[in-house]
Order: C-alpha cells, then sequence, then structure tokens
C-alpha cells in the first residue's frame, strides 16, 4: 500500500466514524460495551502483527511487549 493509499484509507475512516458518531449511536452502553469487544477481539486477531509492529518501532524483541488482555 503507497502512503498515499494510507492516507485516502485513513480520511475514509475519519469521515466515516464522525458520521457514525454524529448519528447518535455510540451513547447507548450496550453498543459502547459491543464495539469494546470488537476492538479486544481485533487486537487479539492481529496481535502477532501488533507485536512485530512495536518490536520495529522500539527495537526490543516482541514478547518484551506482550501485555496480557483479560
Amino acid at each position: 500500500m503507497t502512503q498515499e493509499e494510507v492516507n485516502r484509507a485513513g480520511q475514509n475512516i475519519h469521515t466515516s466514524m464522525r458520521t457514525y458518531f454524529a448519528s447518535g449511536a455510540t451513547r447507548p452502553l450496550q453498543v459502547r460495551k459491543a464495539v469494546l469487544a470488537g476492538l479486544r477481539e481485533a487486537i487479539l486477531r492481529h496481535e502477532t502483527d501488533i507485536l512485530r509492529a512495536l518490536s520495529v518501532d522500539r527495537g526490543r524483541p516482541p514478547h518484551l511487549k506482550r501485555i496480557p488482555l483479560k
């Protein structure tokens, strides 16, 4: 993915998120809990990639950055 594509994707995500927030859908507690559960699942699903990126960013082995999610 080129930097331009990354920037465009980020802009699209930002616009989508602002529209969703403005709709009021983020307010109910159950919706917020569901979003957080989805975020947890995404983090767990991409844990290896996240740890690899952290390792590259900080120059430390991935196993030193692991933070258990409960």
